[in-house]
């Protein structure tokens, strides 16, 4: 198994149920070479936050343990396990309406009334018109959920 895309969708499966039974969510997995073997980056939080030093600790020890005693890479890793930390970006309905009422940068995949940036303050997302509300300079717009690439609150 040489290619990192199979490489990282089968860690995936592979770790998602160590993640889930310590009642955590995946943010975010990459996987790439380097001299030793394979790195690997886990970020995972909790949905509403607060992941500690000491659980990002444990779940190394429990994912390296059973990724060393399964053999499933085939050579030497790096494992690094965090949380995404607080400018985590936005990509699913979930994190947009934890950031409700929140001052946030939205990239988007084409072009929403001749831009594919935005700032301002995400008032709502209607999940059934699959719309973000965003308040920019006073005047709200709507702009598809689909059109998004992703989204990240503004840290003041």
């Amino acid at each position: 198994m040489t290619n990192l895309k199979d490489i990282k969708k089968r860690l995936e499966d592979l770790i998602l149920p160590f993640i889930e039974k310590e009642g955590l969510r995946l943010f975010g997995l990459k996987a790439y070479y380097i001299r030793q073997g394979i790195s690997l980056k886990i970020e995972v939080d909790y949905e509403s936050g607060g992941m500690s030093l000491e659980k990002c600790a444990q779940l190394n020890r429990m994912v390296s343990e059973y990724l060393d005693k399964e053999n499933v890479l085939g050579k030497e890793f790096v494992l690094e396990v965090s949380s995404p930390g607080i400018d985590r970006d936005l990509t699913v309905v979930k994190d947009f309406k934890r950031s409700c009422g929140r001052n946030i940068s939205l990239w988007l995949n084409g072009e929403v009334q001749g831009k594919k940036y935005y700032e301002g303050i995400l008032e709502r997302i209607d999940e059934a018109k699959e719309v973000i509300s965003l308040r920019i300079k006073g005047e709200v717009i709507e702009i598809p959920l689909k059109a998004v690439h992703k989204g990240r609150e503004i840290i003041p």
